[in-house]
């Protein structure tokens, strides 16, 4: 706790000297007023709108000296972010964190990026240009009525910026400690017709972590190189068009540290997306969305190469100011192959998939509508996701939503919504097998075997939430929840053994608040903090027998209590010393994981689950900007803390810690 106090007085002390600033203040635009669109899939005033979001500018990202999308979102009220190793990452929302957090739709301009072989994200794929990147949007709570299946606790929209702002030259370098070497480059410009398009290019190397408890190199870095374009056709009357794409390879090093020899995920990905918006006449608009993505990752133990198409046409009709309808249709496949193969030595348990090569399809439809009981006052929205998928078939997911607006600088807002998360192919189609004999076919005993009749995770969330702008450079925002879950995930022993199979035997609820406030306090220095509460809840039926598998003490459901902090405070102080020097301070708090440490490394199975304890980070930055188009900026990450542990270790890896970090950056555009 002294520690705590010690960082905040520094925080103050930093920032003492903006107080004294004069009524020019009073010119500045506070951005305090954005809008978000992954709330309805339209343009509305985050202020109003009836969800728990948040949106992180391009400003912050910038200022917060983060090198990396995972660590820009320590930033964001409400997300649990926890580093696992050099090259991978716990991050959630409400709860339910993990290595492959299943609970979390993730999205970059509307294409998801999670893989459906688990619901989870590879974030060391995730490594686009922050300087491209216009905005993050993020949704807490169910989101599935709008995206569909798997945003039950949450929705992450990367919302990439219009090549129309990009047009010039862009040239960045980043080199540290950690990040040994960030390079990106972008060109952009208008064409014949004033339609926009960008190309770039970056590079990343990164450098792992160190081990738990010795000065010994994890040597689990990452290395990255990733390109693409965008073109954003506005020359076309009333329609607005959007195609964009990148190409990628990347090696994730020591990815199965336990092997002897190879041990790298080698990752190759590329997409191509298209977004048309067109205004059909003052009432009506149209939106089709469309995207084609390649994903192939090979581990030591398989290979996978995915192709999705996904299709989403969304189509808005106002029959007055007060009364708002949205109905669409959506449809997405999903082919992959799956090879296993015989890891080096024998020495780690053989995946098989069956079968090996599959196509699953989702179809759904959706209607919604928004109406105004008293206009400019009272407003109800309700409507469904209804999907018919290969795994469960049918599925629905509906939303009731109520806001109330007492003036213009206050919002009521309630919900009650349903969200699923549909099953994968780890949980249905997987065969773990015995290790112990020379080669996969003389293997006899399964260890771990999927089950054809897993079904759907469902969620209930009831939500309220106020917002409130004394001023128009301050303001809060409070919300609470309360989320029941059926039918959760519990590993049941099978065969008179206690090795696991999937099922459904699980269930439980979780419930808290989250608040944050921004305050502009001078024109030169903005303030903002955060607090979020957690509690959670989880148990099995009587029958169940999740906690005795093999897994227990390490992926049985009841652990997943342990495995979020119940409380998170983050502080932030941006604060222009002159009109070329920029300081930056950040501070988080993250309370202790009581089922922090444990788990699986290779084929044994570690019963012990000791608490990581809680930490305070402090990251602080200094930018100057050296003429109008260079720019230099150097940030320390967690300055007070040399190492720390933020989660356990991931599967078939050492436990590794954080440790304190130092760049330089340097930047020219014109």
């Amino acid at each position: 706790m002294r520690k705590f106090q010690k960082v905040l007085l520094l925080v103050l002390f930093f920032s003492q000297s903006a107080w004294a600033e004069t009524d020019a203040e009073k010119k500045i635009n506070l951005a305090f007023d954005p809008q978000i669109f992954s709330l309805s899939k339209r343009k509305e005033r985050a202020f109003d709108a009836t969800a728990a979001n948040y949106i992180l500018s391009n400003d912050d990202i910038r200022r917060s000296g983060a090198t990396s999308i995972p660590e820009a979102l320590r930033m964001v009220p409400g997300i649990q972010v926890a580093r696992m190793d050099g090259n991978k990452w716990a991050i959630t929302v409400r709860g339910f964190n993990r290595q492959f957090s299943n609970k979390l739709l993730v999205m970059v301009d509307g294409r998801v990026v999670y893989t459906a072989l688990f619901s989870g994200v590879f974030w060391d794929v995730q490594d686009y240009p922050l300087e491209d990147v216009d905005h993050i949007e993020v949704v807490r709570g169910p989101g599935g009525t709008i995206w569909g299946p798997n945003a039950v606790n949450g929705v992450i929209n990367i919302i990439t910026k219009n090549a129309d702002i990009t047009r010039g030259a862009y040239v960045s370098q980043i080199v540290g400690n950690q990040d040994t070497s960030i390079t990106e480059a972008r060109f952009g410009a208008a064409t014949a017709s004033n339609d926009s398009y960008r190309v770039y290019a970056k590079k990343s190397v990164r450098n792992g972590l160190k081990q738990d408890g010795n000065n010994q190199e994890n040597n689990d870095g990452n290395r990255r190189d990733q390109a693409g374009f965008r073109y954003d056709v506005s020359s076309i009357k009333e329609n607005n068009i959007s195609i964009h794409g990148d190409i990628a390879r990347g090696k994730a090093q020591n990815y199965f540290a336990t092997l002897p020899t190879k041990n790298d995920k080698d990752s190759h990905n590329a997409n191509l997306v298209i977004n048309w918006d067109k205004k059909i006449s003052n009432k009506s608009s149209m939106m089709l969305n469309g995207y084609f993505d390649y994903d192939q990752f090979s581990l030591p133990v398989l290979q996978r190469t995915a192709r999705t198409l996904d299709l989403d046409f969304q189509h808005f009709y106002n029959f007055t100011k007060d009364n708002q309808f949205t109905w669409g249709a959506g449809y997405r496949s999903i082919s992959d192959v799956i090879k296993s193969y015989e890891s080096p030595g024998g020495n780690i348990i053989p995946i098989s998939y069956t079968p090996a090569a599959r196509k699953d399809e989702w179809l759904s439809g959706f209607i919604q509508e928004k109406y105004g009981i008293i206009p400019d006052k009272l407003y109800v929205t309700f409507g469904s996701k209804f999907l018919r998928n290969t795994f469960t078939n049918f599925e629905y997911q509906p939303n009731l939503r109520l806001a109330y607006y007492p003036e213009r600088r206050q919002t009521l807002w309630a919900s009650v919504s349903r969200a699923i998360r549909t099953p994968t192919r780890g949980e249905r189609d997987i065969t773990l097998l015995n290790a112990d004999s020379a080669t996969v076919s003389n293997r006899s005993l399964v260890l771990n075997k999927g089950n054809q009749n897993f079904f759907s995770e469902k969620e209930i969330a009831y939500e309220f939430g106020y917002r409130f702008k004394p001023t128009s450079r301050l303001s809060f925002d409070l919300s609470t929840f309360y989320n029941s879950y059926s039918k959760l995930r519990t590993l049941e022993p099978m065969n008179g053994s206690l090795n696991p199979t999937t099922n459904n035997k699980g269930s439980g609820s979780s419930y808290g608040l989250e608040f944050s406030t921004k305050w502009q306090a001078t024109r030169d220095w903005k303030l903002e903090g955060s607090y979020e509460h957690l509690k959670m809840r989880l148990g099995i039926e009587s029958a169940s027998r999740d906690d005795q598998s093999t897994l227990a003490g390490s992926d049985d459901l009841q652990n997943a209590e342990g495995q979020s902090p119940q409380s998170q405070f983050k502080f932030r102080s941006f604060y222009n010393i002159t009109p070329n020097i920029e300081f930056d301070n950040m501070l988080y708090y993250s309370d202790h994981l009581s089922k922090g440490l444990g788990g699986t490394s290779g084929t044994s199975t570690s019963t012990s689950n000791k608490a990581i304890p809680s930490h305070v980070r402090f990251d602080t930055r200094i930018g100057y900007a050296y003429t109008p188009h260079i720019n230099f900026s150097i940030g320390i990450q967690n300055l007070f803390d040399q190492r720390y542990t933020e989660f356990k270790k991931a599967l078939y890896s050492r436990q590794t810690e954080v440790g304190r970090t130092y760049y330089f950056k340097m930047m020219w555009q014109h």
